[in-house]
Parts: structure tokens; sequence; C-alpha cells
């Protein structure tokens, strides 16, 4: 996972980069395929804003933004922001491949073993097929 902090109209001190670089590498506990993470913290006006980009592994940008008169401060809000998007992310994850797991419907055959009814695989359906229309 590469950390790129860069600041803009402001100088990113050596204390604020260990304290990114450390709140930065835990996102990964959220999501794995963590590619890139970019920060960009600005100052305008009084305000400091950070802005938090990561990059996944498909191809998928997460982009958050937060703005706090303390730039620590406006960096803890950037992360929870970014927590929340990655949390929903591996959900949807999760949520798929359990879809990809549940058998179709009108798929039922009966396992001899046990009596039950059983799932007919994709390979099962095929021969099957390829048998009536033969026959």
């Amino acid at each position: 996972m590469n950390i790129t902090i860069s600041g803009r109209h402001v100088e990113v001190s050596s204390a604020m980069r260990d304290f990114v670089e450390e709140k930065v590498e835990r996102l990964e506990r959220y999501l794995n395929r963590i590619r890139k993470i970019d920060v960009v913290m600005s100052v305008e006006a009084g305000k400091s804003t950070v802005e938090l980009i990561v990059s996944t592994k498909r191809g998928q940008n997460l982009v958050a933004q937060a703005g706090h008169d303390d730039m620590y401060a406006a960096m803890d809000l950037v992360l929870d922001k970014v927590e929340r998007q990655l949390t929903k992310v591996k959900e949807k994850l999760k949520s798929h491949r359990l879809r990809k797991a549940e058998p179709e419907p009108g798929s039922v055959r009966t396992d001899a073993a046990s009596g039950e009814e059983a799932e007919e695989t994709y390979d099962e359906v095929v021969e099957r097929m390829d048998i009536e229309t033969a026959g």
C-alpha cells in the first residue's frame, strides 16, 4: 500500500506526517484491497482541510474531505468518513459472495444417500439437457 502525503499552502511537518501514516495504515483492517492512499492537506482562510483518496485494487476510488480549525481534528473527521465508506464496500463484497453461493431456484434433485432434496449442479443440468436433446 502506497501512501502519498502532500500539502497545499502548508508545509507538512514530520510530526504530522507520522500521525497521518499511523492513522492511514489502520484503514487496511477494513479492506485489504487498498492499493494506494493520497492525503492532501490544505489551509485556506485559517481553516484546515484534509482530503483522502483511497484507490482499491479493482480501480474503485473512495474520496472524502473534511475541514476543521485544527489539522489533526480534520484528519480524524476524514478518517471517520473513509472508514464508513470502506465498511460499506466490504459489506457489498460479502453480500455478492453470498448471493453467488445460493442455488438457483427450480434446480432440485433428490440425494440418494439421505433421500432428501439436493440442488442440481450446472454441469448436471447441461448433461441432462444434452441427453434430452440427443434422445
